[in-house]
């Protein structure tokens, strides 16, 4: 057992070996002691919002590299807005216009948001129908993606 907290106090586990504490640079051993601010309400419910924007474009960009993969330039894709509140205009409206800034430098050629409420219409503005979100993207044959 005294050999064991000897090990435990001189020696630190670094993946896959046990390396001897005075052999780690300064500056590793000084971050790790580095105590972090805490973050505001704010600042992490932005980071929250950006978490799920990534994931939401990603979602969009894997269905683009499906359709690509099989040669055909259009795709009429829907999908629900993520939110950290769920019903919240203003933070839906938010994601709508982040998400609509993070396609329009992918490169289509045309980008229609459907406008839902009957008479159902294609429009060039984004628009979504509740949470909802439905757009129809088309690229030239052979056309390099930025991004995808």
């Amino acid at each position: 057992l005294a050999q064991v907290a000897h090990r435990l106090r001189t020696y630190r586990w670094c993946g896959w070996r046990w390396q001897q504490w005075d052999s780690l640079p300064q500056a590793i051993m000084a971050e790790q002691h580095q105590p972090r601010e805490p973050m505001s309400k704010e600042e992490r419910l932005a980071r929250a919002r950006k978490d799920l924007l990534d994931k939401f474009a990603l979602d969009f960009k894997k269905a683009i590299r499906e359709v690509h993969a099989r040669d055909q330039c259009n795709l009429t894709w829907g999908a629900i807005l993520p939110a950290t509140m769920p019903g919240d205009d203003s933070e839906l409206d938010e994601m709508l216009a982040n998400f609509a800034a993070t396609i329009a430098e992918i490169g289509f050629s045309k980008i229609e948001w459907c406008s839902a409420p009957a008479p159902t219409k294609w429009l060039e503005a984004p628009s979504r129908f509740g949470s909802h979100v439905h757009l129809r993207v088309t690229w030239q044959a052979g056309a390099s993606l930025i991004g995808i």
